[in-house]
């Protein structure tokens, strides 16, 4: 049974455990918890430390060394674990046409295949001078939907990975797909709003980090419907907004090539 004075550095260990991120956990008979995350070779990027003699000090928080930034902090399991992902995710940056950007946090641990193949096509330009066709309050936000108006590129589909802990809340960046087997790496989607419907049938690759505001105000641009036959909720703004291309800084992510296929050939 874990005592209460070092449920949250455990707490934070079962996390990273799950989400299959590197570190080397220590407790000792006294309840000294060390947790180390390590970076690029091996080197410790954090190392946090919860003991109970701490209490007297700050409760419920964990002692945060930051070895990239030499600097230490007090912080909830929460906080800490936001500090971790944004020293080791690697983050993409969409650059608008009108000078204003979206930053994403993506989650390679949880589906390495399809963040390869993401950044494979952001590493392709296929997004570049894009004008963004979908748009649904209160939904989605989606660059392009139909692949019979694009090249062999973007028919390219992966096999759907999904994690059972992780739901589409609003700001949630995953790949377009069927709904049931297959994503597509060059297909995004950014929901505004919470769509857990979406769980477990199309693979959730990150989530917004930053650009809040200019996603609310694409969402509020003038719109029109477009009629489909595939019955989804389909609006695309009058005036063209325009992805002018998309940056990556990959920090210490190894990218792989993407296992995917033509639907057709399989």
């Amino acid at each position: 049974m874990i005592r209460n004075e070092i449920k949250e550095i455990c707490q934070l260990h079962e996390i990273l455990s799950k989400r299959n991120i590197k570190h080397d956990f220590k407790k000792d008979e006294q309840d000294y918890c060390e947790l180390i995350v390590e970076g690029k070779s091996n080197n410790p990027i954090f190392i946090i430390i919860q003991n109970p003699s701490l209490y007297q000090l700050k409760s419920e928080h964990l002692l945060v060394f930051d070895k990239i930034k030499d600097k230490v902090m007090y912080l909830t399991v929460q906080e800490a674990l936001n500090k971790i992902f944004q020293a080791i995710h690697p983050i993409v940056t969409i650059l608008l046409e009108n000078l204003n950007s979206i930053q994403i946090e993506l989650y390679p641990e949880l589906c390495p295949n399809s963040v390869n193949g993401f950044i494979e096509a952001i590493e392709y330009h296929a997004f570049d001078n894009m004008a963004i066709e979908r748009v649904v309050p209160n939904f989605v936000i989606q660059p392009w939907c139909d692949e019979t108006k694009k090249s062999e590129f973007y028919q390219h589909v992966c096999d759907l990975e999904v994690n059972p802990d992780d739901n589409f809340e609003a700001f949630s960046v995953g790949l377009a797909g069927d709904g049931n087997k297959i994503g597509v790496p060059s297909c995004f989607f950014i929901t505004v709003a919470d769509a857990f419907h979406l769980n477990q049938k199309f693979t959730k690759v990150g989530r917004v980090i930053s650009g809040f505001e200019e996603l609310k105000r694409i969402e509020s641009v003038e719109l029109v419907d477009v009629p489909n036959d595939d019955g989804v909720a389909f609006k695309t703004p009058i005036n063209d907004e325009i992805i002018e291309t998309i940056t990556l800084d990959l920090k210490d992510y190894q990218v792989k090539t993407c296992m995917k296929y033509l639907e057709s050939s399989e």
